[in-house]
């Protein structure tokens, strides 16, 4: 999935939280991933109840190549058996796609498949090698097909981005409990022509093994019940005087408990309510009776939760997680680790004028750019840092300062972007790296608008 859906559903979280009397930016950003969170990690983890290989990769007459670059087999490296699949691919084309500020084209090997029945597994299991030189990010999409799928649009669920290692073997799985695998006919790995930075190469390399299905107990896909075995509450911790509540489902005790986590001592003991709305029935957990700030634990039968605060400063390492992600997503200067100064051939056009219109933010994994978005999480940015300007302590001070500067970062995009008399960019998509320099075939250069 797309793991930047854009920034117009932060601004309002911002607006909304409550000023926080405290707040701490723990360490510069881009702030590190804790992988061993992720959901990635948790699926890697889980038991694989049963098997099927696919393909060893030891055999071409399944396989096919479409769009620039080629198919072949390689010697150089294997997860099982002498060879893995090979698919290789310019970053770009000698001229854009057919739509404007879209990739260049799209490379990848298809597996073909004789409408097989697949409903005994619900995941796929494959390895990937990707060999991309000055790549800071990779990723590749995976693409399911089967009957009926030619009518699915990406709401199905039928495509998934990954996110890779560069140089290295990447376990990937994807739990597919939500497509019909009565009649598969094709499995696609595309690598999706962005082009490149200026010092990356502009030949893209994947490496591929051990395709499989397996079984396992898939992550819940539809509805609001709380998955089995599980609970249902706030990571980030609750507000001392706000409302505390938990959910489960199919718990078999009648009681739960609220730890101090520092202790083990009982704080609070409670009986479990039942509700029933309009998307569900549940098991409510409520302890809103405790004020007193500290690090707690839930326990409700054998099921416990990882100690979680009740603070006056909940929000604060939400905030800078925001500011974080913000920060990741500028448009126009080196941010370490993810790419170097970008797009300085993208433009704006109005009569005989021109703007080169990076700075701001990408404000999604398209790299697009939005004025209104950018107008809307600026102002939330200011607003929230206008509400602790009275705030004395250190740690407000800091989160005040960083807000200013990520929304000073955003006003001067939004500055910068006008011509004047109404007339600026509204929008541009940017789904590409480019060479930055303004002449080549893969600029863009977009309208102004009045609007």
């Amino acid at each position: 999935m797309n793991p930047f859906h854009g920034l117009r559903r932060i601004l309002l979280f911002l607006l909304l939280l409550p000023v926080p009397p405290a707040s701490a930016l723990a360490q510069p950003f881009p702030s590190p991933v804790r992988e061993a969170d992720s959901a990635e990690a948790r699926r890697l983890a889980k038991p694989v109840l049963a098997t099927r290989l696919l393909d060893d990769m030891e055999s071409p007459a399944t396989w096919t190549h479409f769009g620039p670059g080629e198919l072949s087999f390689t010697t150089d490296r294997a997860r099982d058996g002498r060879q893995s699949i090979r698919l290789t691919s310019p970053t770009k084309t000698d001229k854009p796609g057919p739509v404007l500020g879209r990739p260049f084209a799209e490379a990848g090997l298809r597996r073909t498949f004789a409408d097989e029945d697949w409903t005994g597994y619900n995941r796929l299991s494959v390895w990937v090698y990707p060999t991309l030189p000055g790549f800071k990010t990779v990723s590749l999409l995976l693409r399911f097909a089967a009957e009926g799928s030619e009518r699915w649009s990406y709401t199905h669920g039928a495509l998934n981005f990954v996110l890779l290692k560069n140089g290295q073997w990447n376990h990937v799985v994807w739990e597919i409990p939500h497509l019909d695998r009565r009649r598969v006919r094709a499995l696609d790995f595309v690598y999706r022509l962005q082009g490149n930075e200026p010092e990356a190469t502009n030949r893209v390399c994947f490496d591929l093994d051990h395709l499989e299905l397996q079984r396992v107990e898939a992550d819940p896909f539809v509805g609001w019940q709380v998955a089995p075995g599980a609970l249902a509450y706030s990571h980030v911790g609750y507000l001392p005087q706000g409302g505390k509540v938990a959910l489960a489902s199919g718990l078999s005790g009648r009681q739960f408990r609220l730890l101090d986590a520092a202790t083990g001592r009982v704080v609070l003991r409670k009986p479990l309510e039942r509700v029933a709305t309009p998307v569900g029935e549940f098991q409510r957990l409520d302890f809103s009776d405790v004020v007193q700030s500290g690090t707690y634990v839930l326990e409700a039968g054998a099921l416990r939760t990882p100690p979680f605060p009740i603070t006056s400063a909940v929000w604060r390492d939400t905030i800078a997680a925001e500011l974080n992600l913000f920060y990741c997503q500028r448009c126009g200067t080196a941010v370490p680790g993810i790419h170097d100064a970008c797009h300085r051939d993208w433009q704006v056009a109005h009569g005989d004028q021109r703007i080169v219109i990076n700075g701001g933010w990408h404000d999604a994994g398209d790299l697009s750019q939005g004025f209104v978005n950018t107008a809307e999480a600026t102002y939330a940015m200011l607003h929230l840092a206008e509400r602790l300007a009275a705030a004395p302590d250190p740690e407000t001070v800091r989160l005040r300062d960083a807000l200013l500067r990520e929304a000073k970062w955003g006003l001067d995009w939004l500055h910068k972007t006008r011509f004047g008399h109404g007339y600026r960019v509204t929008w541009a998509t940017m789904d590409s790296w480019t060479d930055g320099i303004i002449g080549t075939p893969d600029d863009v250069t977009v309208r102004a608008q009045n609007a």
